[in-house]
């Protein structure tokens, strides 16, 4: 499971001493100068520094005035990692970052910064509920990834065949619980990039697009079959009825219950 630390302040028990992390880690240095130190090399740290370190990684931190520096970092476990990973595996630009034996570094742009620094800010605010906390860490890993590979000079490959696999993604699990995290994994897209492209192309927002292909088909049910309007709203991934009903009467003017009448009537020329 994924655990964070958030605006760790002062020199910390690894201070110029060579070890692994306990298990694979983002780093994002807020404030304060040095190095981070490999067996290979040595990298310069300042704020604005993002990096992601694996586990097998030795290495010691030497900031300059230790009693300054300030970091957030967070934790991810193999388990997790392999699965980001594998998710990222036909990606030439984001799956070389992350890695058991990696060290990948990037300054961010100010932007850039401002975004890593709402994407620990958050999670710190969801520590407390663990259920939200590791659905959230998934989408902070793959976004984190993003502004590494941004800040390396990586664009992300932010093209319209992506939302057109997203599109298709959509569709085929539209009547599956449907979140925007996984959505973006299936596309290789950050949230950031991805609603903006979808809306550019789609026309909609990712979540209107998901209603009304759901509201389409329930049309087609509602006309054409038997099936209860609870039957209905189950068969097209609604979370309730009374959501249904409430989205489908926005969409349409009727509740689904007339809608299906007043069709039916037709089709019987009543």
């Amino acid at each position: 499971m994924s655990d964070i630390i958030y605006k760790q302040v002062g020199r910390d028990d690894h201070y110029k001493i060579w070890h692994k992390p306990e298990k694979n880690m983002f780093i994002l240095i807020q404030f304060g100068s040095g190095s981070i130190v490999t067996r290979e090399k040595s990298y310069p740290m300042e704020k604005g520094l993002l990096c992601f370190i694996g586990n097998r990684k030795y290495h010691y931190t030497f900031p300059n005035i230790p009693e300054q520096y300030t970091r957030s970092k967070l934790f991810v476990d193999s388990e997790e990692l392999g699965k980001i990973s594998g998710l990222l595996s036909h990606n030439r630009k984001l799956y070389p970052i992350l890695g058991e034996n990696r060290i990948v570094m990037g300054m961010l742009s100010e932007h850039n910064l401002h975004r890593a620094e709402d994407i620990f800010e958050e999670l710190n605010k969801l520590r407390s509920d663990t259920d939200h906390f590791q659905a959230k860490s998934y989408a902070a890993i793959f976004d984190l990834t993003v502004l590494i590979s941004q800040s390396m000079g990586d664009e992300l490959p932010c093209n319209f065949d992506n939302i057109q696999t997203a599109v298709e993604y959509i569709n085929h699990h539209i009547t599956e619980e449907l979140k925007i995290d996984q959505i973006c994994a299936s596309c290789y897209l950050s949230k950031y990039h991805f609603c903006r492209l979808f809306k550019k192309k789609v026309g909609l927002t990712v979540m209107e697009y998901i209603m009304k292909t759901r509201i389409t088909m329930a049309k087609e049910l509602l006309c054409k079959t038997d099936l209860s309007v609870t039957e209905i709203s189950e068969s097209c991934g609604f979370s309730s009825i009374s959501f249904f009903s409430r989205t489908f009467k926005n969409e349409t003017g009727v509740s689904p219950l007339k809608y299906k009448k007043c069709t039916q009537a037709i089709q019987w020329g009543e």
